[in-house]
């Protein structure tokens, strides 16, 4: 049975579990680029728009038919997600009542800016019909194919390969090393408080001095960070931005090269005195 945007039903066997934000128990899509691109979605929805608490993407045609789904639901085919639903309602569930999708104009403009970045990958169930509307979900668009799915996780790779451009401004929604510091260093998640993330982060930064002092490879300490980092704790995006103020920090902080002293200037000679005038001849 294909869905209705085209994509066959997945078996379980066929599908991986992503984890993002705070939802402990992930969510789980079909596998390969198509997980590949939700992880990224997700990941832009958790850092733009607000944190994700609770996320849920495939279920069998017979869980879909016991909860009232959709027949053709994407869901079953693993190219379809439901973002904080308890926030961002489903139409039908709410007859009669004004709806709302739960978002602010701001966080409207966040979402459209993340799916204008995709290319139109990905389809928003705000814009279904009236009465349908559905401000929680997001699918692959009707009519995507692999081959688009697989073209936009090369842009991805891409960019994740591309060296940060070097820049003496800040960004204007770049955070301050201060903002950092708070931000990051006390960092703690309930759902992983086993994971000791302080000293996770303080020995990736000093991978970073020590990277630094030899060679700044912005990309690779990003990368040294981002895999020491417990899963779902930072977004790469947060990885990135704290990577390039902590190489900054590491660089001004490293002691300026001694410079070659001086000659000493050589010592005045003392003003000779004045000889002292004979006195006057009677």
């Amino acid at each position: 049975m294909a869905t209705l945007n085209g994509w066959p039903e997945a078996r379980e066997s066929a599908v991986v579990r992503i984890v993002v934000g705070g939802d402990a128990n992930g969510v789980t899509t079909l596998d390969g680029d198509v997980s590949t691109a939700f992880r990224w979605l997700l990941e832009q929805f958790h850092a733009r728009v607000e944190p994700i608490s609770e996320v849920n993407g495939w279920r069998s045609a017979a869980f879909n038919k016991q909860i009232g789904g959709a027949a053709r639901s994407n869901h079953i085919s693993g190219t379809a997600v439901d973002v904080n639903g308890a926030r961002h309602p489903f139409e039908r569930h709410h007859p009669g009542k004004r709806y709302s999708s739960g978002f602010t104009n701001a966080q409207g403009r966040a979402v459209r800016a993340i799916l204008k970045e995709a290319g139109g990958l990905f389809g928003w169930g705000l814009d279904f019909p009236v009465g349908l509307r559905d401000a929680m979900h997001f699918e692959l668009a009707n009519g995507t194919t692999k081959a688009d799915v697989a073209a936009f996780v090369a842009t991805l790779r891409a960019r994740k390969a591309a060296p940060i451009a070097a820049t003496t401004d800040e960004d204007e929604d770049m955070p301050t090393a201060d903002e950092i510091a708070q931000a990051v260093w006390s960092y703690r998640n309930a759902k992983l408080e086993r994971k000791d993330t302080y000293a996770l982060l303080r020995r990736t930064s000093a991978n970073a001095e020590a990277a630094a002092h030899a060679t700044i490879d912005a990309q690779g300490i990003a990368d040294a960070i981002a895999a020491a980092l417990p899963e779902g704790n930072l977004t790469r995006a947060d990885v990135r931005r704290a990577a390039r103020l902590a190489i900054q920090d590491v660089l001004r902080a490293q002691p300026e090269e001694p410079s070659t002293p001086a000659e000493p200037a050589p010592a005045e000679k003392p003003a000779p005195k004045a000889k002292a005038k004979a006195a006057p001849k009677p």
